[in-house]
């Protein structure tokens, strides 16, 4: 194992890490608004937005070795936790102060600290996922070289609301960086939002309601964190074009929220697919 080295937040201007050639824009930053992230989200769909993160909780159990990306403030982790009381979670957020939310949150999960490795580092930028980068002080990026066995590797990834931070090129990026590192049974748990599909009557309306709501969602966040994101990614494209395949879904708020289950084109662990609930 190769001693640490530190690294920069970022890379040269222009540049990712091990992608030289290709631009990007720099991570939005969620810090101002950790402390009060949870009561905005209240305000703005009510349990919603925990319950869809929350929907496939009782599916996790049996994970051992899981990737979570962008919780944020830990609340879905902190379940999970508690939940699944063999499972080891690497945590990667660019936010070092919702990072402090979430390490403070997770706190009074039995074991907690020598199951989780908090990462606060961009999953784009600084994140490999054969290697860990943690900041005990958060002032700097500390990186070690881990041996790329099958012990490693993820049998779980979780993204909540994360995704829709991504363009369609960077959700490529990642998913090719990560996907190498999957067991062959692994599952990609994730919710986001979505554009509803139309419906009879007044149902006509609930696309057009739904993109002018998720227009003014990526406004809202443009404004307060700097996202450069202004559109959904078309994730469920670029998870098949890999090999994935949806395995459970389900729909809240006539469409607006999802949550789903995708599994590697190898597992068998799902069976066959088995539609989408509306909640």
């Amino acid at each position: 194992m190769k001693a640490p080295a530190e690294y920069p937040l970022a890379a040269l201007p222009g540049q990712r890490s091990g992608y030289a050639s290709q631009p990007f824009s720099p991570p939005a930053n969620f810090d101002s608004l950790a402390l009060w992230y949870q009561w905005l989200e209240y305000l703005s769909f009510g349990p919603m937005l925990s319950r869809a993160r929350l929907h496939f909780l009782g599916r996790l159990t049996s994970a051992k070795n899981v990737l979570v990306l962008g919780d944020g403030d830990g609340r879905f982790l902190q379940q999970l936790l508690r939940a699944n009381h063999e499972a080891k979670a690497r945590v990667v957020d660019s936010s070092s102060e919702m990072l402090r939310v979430l390490r403070s949150r997770i706190a009074a999960v039995p074991q907690a600290g020598q199951r989780t490795t908090i990462m606060c580092c961009d999953a784009l930028e600084s994140f490999s996922p054969g290697a860990l980068c943690h900041q005990p002080p958060f002032d700097r990026i500390l990186q070690e070289t881990v041996p790329a066995s099958g012990a490693d590797k993820f049998d779980l990834v979780v993204t909540h609301f994360f995704l829709d931070c991504l363009s369609n090129a960077d959700l490529g990026i990642l998913l090719d960086r990560i996907l190498p590192h999957l067991e062959p049974d692994a599952l990609w748990v994730l919710s986001e939002f979505a554009i509803p599909e139309a419906g009879p009557g007044f149902g006509k309306l609930k696309p057009m309601a739904g993109r002018l709501l998720v227009f003014g969602l990526y406004r809202a966040f443009g404004a307060l964190t700097g996202l450069r994101t202004r559109s959904l990614p078309d994730y469920a494209a670029a998870f098949r074009a890999r090999g994935f395949r949806q395995a459970e879904g389900a729909a809240r708020l006539g469409g607006l929220l999802v949550s789903e289950i995708w599994a590697n084109g190898e597992t068998q662990a799902m069976g066959q697919a088995q539609g989408v609930a509306g909640v």
